[in-house]
């Protein structure tokens, strides 16, 4: 009895924890540890106690350790809007499942704590080949939203991005459009009232490290050309600043004369 007790306590203690910090367990309730042997359960409540230790330890927000290379502007005030062109490139020479390398730009808070708003290029992930679709991911509450609509794009095709803050309802308006289809996509983006910072900040990234490096395109580079960057209504010349995060496959992304920033990699 004494040690059920024991075992149970450290259980809800554990489980008490992981609900401050917004964790689950597969949706499961407490009562989950009476099915458990006392000996196992507190073998496996240390390695929980670790885990959730390690989680609160880490930092959340962006840069997030999925990503591989990318640059940064940070402009030090609000970014109004961005503008952007890309060229699909061409398909994997290895296509089998277990990679989904994106390549997209987004804004962000200085902190990178709060709404990542992305016009975003991906292999399998919404749909066969590559897709186009937008996305925000909000570290505010840690959500996720994504386009309703999502479009797959041939290899060549001619990708238009831009991203604009709407200051009426405090959001921004997304739209990315493929000039092979003749087709776009359109999201809005309230900001949460809980994010007081501005979106300051403007990455651009290469994310999903593959499990071979042939699982990424063979051509081995995106260019993002035609940049823009507003900031408080005003055009302005941003400079970017090459980072690495997890690397993989040698990916790099360069800051070129021109303005256009690639992202790089070799594929094998």
């Amino acid at each position: 009895v004494v040690q059920f007790s024991v075992v149970f306590l450290e259980w809800k203690e554990i489980f008490s924890e992981l609900s401050e910090q917004g964790f689950r367990i597969e949706n499961r309730p407490l009562r989950m540890v009476l099915c458990i042997p006392a000996r196992l359960a507190l073998v496996v409540a240390v390695w929980v106690q670790a885990a959730v230790a390690r989680s609160i330890s880490e930092p959340h927000g962006d840069p997030s350790g999925s990503w591989l290379s990318y640059a940064e502007f940070a402009a030090g005030r609000k970014i109004t809007g961005m503008n952007a062109t890309v060229v699909v490139p061409s398909t994997p020479t290895n296509t089998r499942m277990g990679s989904n390398p994106s390549f997209w730009y987004g804004l962000q808070t200085a902190a990178g704590d709060g709404a990542l708003i992305q016009p975003i290029l991906a292999w399998h992930q919404r749909g066969d080949g590559f897709s186009i679709f937008l996305e925000v991911f909000d570290w505010t509450n840690e959500e996720d939203h994504q386009s309703e609509e999502a479009f797959t794009v041939p290899p060549g095709d001619t990708l238009t991005q831009s991203v604009s803050y709407q200051a009426a309802d405090n959001s921004y308006d997304m739209v990315i459009t493929s000039k092979a289809l003749g087709k776009s996509i359109r999201m809005n983006y309230a900001l949460l009232s809980k994010q007081t910072a501005d979106e300051t900040t403007a990455f651009i990234v290469v994310e999903h490290a593959p499990e071979k490096c042939d699982q990424y395109p063979p051509n081995g580079n995106v260019t993002f050309t035609d940049i823009s960057i507003a900031v408080e209504g005003r055009l302005v010349t941003p400079t970017w600043t090459p980072k690495q995060m997890n690397p993989a496959c040698s990916s790099r992304a360069i800051a070129q004369s021109d303005g256009s920033v690639a992202l790089t990699w070799v594929p094998q």
